[in-house]
Order: structure tokens, then sequence, then C-alpha cells
């Protein structure tokens, strides 16, 4: 009964792992067209080409250290930057936590995150001197005039804090399917 159980659940992960990879597949292929589309619109328009964004740009959310240093050099373009504070402006929340929330989740991974803390305590690496940080605080401010410097900062300490807790959590959810 075991044997055929340990079947069962190689064969759903199996397909599993499929499935996602076509949604990757999708993904891009989904933002290709996008840009494309807005290349195409912006260029009849006003001559001007779209500039990318972090969020059309990347594959997210962010896994690595390097793959968060590439972001940092593209973010220091104040074209790609100002591009990235509207993409981000469009993710919205209810409240500062939930925008920060919502942008944090897409940007990285809990196993990256769990690496950070605002001001790098516990030999951790300083997240407030990112440039990705001054981008959702200058998101937070534009898409809430409510939302001050402070409150954006103390939601992405909390979400930041609690990084290794969801990534536990995944890890654990994915051990028990198994």
């Amino acid at each position: 009964m075991q044997n055929k159980n340990e079947i069962y659940f190689k064969e759903i992960i199996r397909q599993q792992n499929y499935f996602k990879a076509q949604l990757w597949q999708t993904s891009e292929d989904i933002r290709e067209i996008k840009n494309i589309g807005l290349n195409q619109s912006n260029g009849i328009n006003n001559g001007i080409q779209r500039q990318e964004s972090v969020f059309c740009f990347f594959t997210l959310p962010l896994e690595t250290e390097e793959e968060l240093q590439e972001v940092e050099q593209f973010l220091k373009n104040q074209v790609n930057f100002e591009t990235s504070v509207t993409e981000a402006l469009r993710t919205g929340g209810k409240h500062c936590y939930e925008f920060v929330k919502r942008n944090l989740n897409q940007l990285l991974s809990n196993k990256l995150a769990q690496t950070y803390s605002w001001f790098g305590k516990k030999h951790k690496k300083k997240f407030y001197e990112l440039k990705l940080a001054e981008m959702l605080i200058a998101a937070g401010e534009r898409y809430n005039e409510s939302f001050t410097k402070k409150d954006i900062e103390e939601s992405a300490q909390k979400w930041l804090r609690r990084a290794k807790e969801r990534f536990d959590a995944s890890e654990t959810k994915l051990a028990n399917m198994k």
C-alpha cells in the first residue's frame, strides 16, 4: 500500500512540475506580448519606446543575492527607477502594510528576504540601503498621500521579520506533500 501511495504522490509532483513549467512559459509569453504591445503603442503615440520596469524585466520573485544585485544596478538608472515606481503603484493595497506586502511578495522570495532586516540587525543585510527599498517608499508615498515614509518602513520591517516564518511554513508544506 505504501509503495502505491509513493508512486501516486510522485506522479502528482511530476505533474505539478510540468504545470509549473507551463505556467512560467505562459507568463513569459504574456509578458513579452505585453511589452511588444506597449512598445508599439508608445512608439505610435510619441516616438518613445517604453522603458522596462523591475516587474517586467526580471524573473520574480528574486531568489538569489546575485539577482537582487542585478535589480539594484537596473534601478540606478533613473528612467528604470521611475518606471518601476509607476508599476509598483499598480499593485495597490487597502492599507500601507497590504501595499508593501503585495509588492514585496512579488519582488522577493522568502528565502532571500530572510537574509535581510531593515537595519541589518542579527547578522543580516541592510534592506534600507537598497534601491529596491527606495523604490518601494517612493511608490507607497505616491500611491496614497496618507502613507508616510515611516509607515512604509515599518510595514517593510514587519514583512521582512516574518520571512523566515513564511519560508519555514512553505518548506513544511512541501515536505508534507512528499
